[in-house]
Parts: C-alpha cells; structure tokens; sequence
C-alpha cells in the first residue's frame, strides 16, 4: 500500500493546543509549511519518515522560489525544524530585508499586518521550540504589535511572554 504524503499545495487540518500559541483550523495555502511544521513539533509520534521527506522536499522547492512573507516564514520554521542552517539563514535575509521596511509594514492594511505578526509569533514559536535563537524577531514583533487590535493576536504574542 502506497503512503500518502502531506503536500504543500494541499489543504491539511492540525488540532493542536491553542494554549501554546497554535490553533486548530484548516491552513491554507500559504501556511501549509508552517501548518505541517507545527503539526510535527506537536505530535512526533505520529509522522512518517515520508511525511518528513515530502516537507522537506517541499521546503527546498520553496527556497529556490520563495517570493513573499509566507514562503519567507515558511523557509524559517522549516529550517528551525531541520535545523538546516543555510535555510534559516536565507529565510532571515529576506525577511529582514523585507521587515525593515517600515513605510511598506505601515502601508499594509491591519489584516495583512496581523498575518506578518502572526508569522512572525509562528516563527518564534516554533525556533524557540527547535532551540534556534529569535531575538531578532522578538524585536520586529515588538515594532509591530501596538498597532494590532486583534486579540487574538495579541493573546498569542502574550504567551510567547512578548511585551510592547
């Protein structure tokens, strides 16, 4: 009987706790990394080794072709999962690249501010997790989370102990 493997292009539901800062909700397109990366973190036990190389196949795809914050959160949780290093560093580039850029953070409108927030607690989450140090998004999130209303949101940068 042949394994079935997660896809990037495909949608997958995790339950997963929502007091660590992870919620339970059918990802979508672009979060199907992070999704998948969250679901393993959480339940090790029940992943395949097939599982584990589709991701990781899809992960080097995505670095060749990565074109906005979702692959660029994506690379990073991906890395920090792996620990492969070169990865973590391309996804870093990038995203500091783009996060740097205030006046294109402050032209976003609040919904997509919220979505590169939520990247960026994801991130955390899951590097602090893997024991990848995130200082440096700690400091980007905490740019950008006194102008986020929503409370979820908000809760969830409080349980990664972040202030603002």
């Amino acid at each position: 009987m042949r394994s079935t493997k997660l896809s990037y292009r495909s949608p997958v539901t995790t339950a997963v706790p929502v007091n660590d800062g992870l919620k339970t909700e059918p990802i979508s397109l672009g979060d199907g990394v992070i999704g998948q990366v969250k679901h393993f973190c959480l339940h090790p036990e029940s992943t395949t080794q097939d599982q584990h190389d589709a991701l990781y196949a899809q992960l080097r795809g995505l670095a060749r072709n990565a074109s906005g914050f979702e692959d660029d959160f994506a690379l990073y949780a991906g890395g920090a999962y792996y620990a492969d290093k070169r990865m973590i560093k391309r996804a870093r580039r990038s995203l500091e690249k783009r996060l740097s850029d205030e006046t294109t953070l402050a032209a976003l409108p609040d919904k997509q501010r919220c979505k590169v927030l939520e990247g960026i607690l994801d991130c955390i989450n899951i590097g602090e997790r893997m024991a990848v140090n995130g200082t440096w998004l700690r400091e980007y999130a905490a740019k950008i989370l006194p102008i986020i209303t929503d409370e979820q949101i908000l809760d969830y940068a409080r349980r990664l102990y972040l202030s603002w």
